[in-house]
């Protein structure tokens, strides 16, 4: 009997929610284990049945058993039906609805382009992003977001939900996630196929294409792999290193006029870079 109140007490704790968010709760065990002592006293003590107080102890101790269960049973169906008012809301809203962690969220891209994401508490948010910059910064904001049940490697919006919902991939939501972890969000600033230019490969890019601008991009990116900056000539695209140079074209502009003479008749090497070069070769 003492075991099948335990049982009962504990379910119905764990059931409510109450231990995890007061542990103290947990204390409330110890009313069947009084229940059961006081039950018991008389075979170890039976002159504890002469004791006045002692019957008023039994009693009491049983209706403090009774009413707790009462309560405990009630806070537990009471939660249960908060939760499936929520549900049921949330389902008639739509297919695209997802749930977790005790929360339920949806997201869609509207005719406009705008992405509206709704979650439970009520909130709606809603943006227009103009490039795929700002969308994987959105993406990478709602991965952050938390419940009081989810964790940092399992947040609350999963990928698979914000990848159906956006119109991507979730394997590439996680490999933005990771540019982020290694490099901010600057990182996220790359092609749509996940190539990203590193500061190191940016400052490679750098090292090698202005002093030799007649360099085609192509031939660019076969240095960065001669050199060892990239392990393959996958892992960046001739598109980003354009990009490079359209974005530092102030480094371009400077280093051309250290290495020539704008005259109207065209460019002309300036002495001391001549015979530097020819030094080099």
């Amino acid at each position: 009997m003492l075991l099948c109140r335990l049982g009962f007490v504990a379910a119905l704790l764990v059931w409510n929610g109450w231990p995890q968010r007061q542990p103290q709760a947990w204390a409330l065990l110890s009313l069947p284990l009084a229940d059961a002592f006081l039950s018991l006293l008389p075979l170890l003590w039976p002159r504890v049945l002469k004791v006045r107080v002692y019957p008023y102890l039994v009693r009491g101790a049983q209706d403090l058993y009774r009413l707790t269960v009462v309560m405990l049973f009630c806070a537990g169906l009471f939660r249960l039906l908060s939760s499936s008012k929520d549900t049921h809301w949330a389902l008639f809203v739509g297919g695209s609805v997802r749930t977790a962690d005790g929360a339920w969220a949806r997201g869609e891209i509207e005719e406009d382009g705008t992405w509206r994401l709704e979650m439970v508490g009520h909130f709606i948010f809603t943006y227009k992003p103009r490039n795929a910059f700002e969308e994987r910064v959105l993406l990478f904001f709602f991965r952050q977001l938390r419940t009081s049940e989810s964790t940092p490697k399992r947040p609350f919006l999963r990928q698979e939900w914000l990848a159906e919902w956006f119109g991507t991939y979730q394997e590439w939501i996680s490999r933005w996630q990771k540019y982020v972890r290694e490099g901010g969000l600057e990182k996220l600033n790359g092609e749509y196929d996940g190539w990203v230019v590193t500061p190191e490969v940016r400052q490679a890019i750098l090292d090698i294409w202005p002093p030799n601008f007649w360099l085609s991009a192509a031939q660019v990116r076969e240095r960065l792999l001669t050199a060892g900056h990239v392990s393959s000539l996958e892992e960046i695209s001739e598109s980003s290193i354009r990009r490079v140079a359209q974005e530092t074209g102030f480094e371009v502009r400077r280093l051309l006029r250290e290495m020539f003479r704008f005259t109207a008749g065209g460019p002309e090497w300036r002495d001391d870079v001549l015979h530097v070069r020819l030094r080099w070769h």
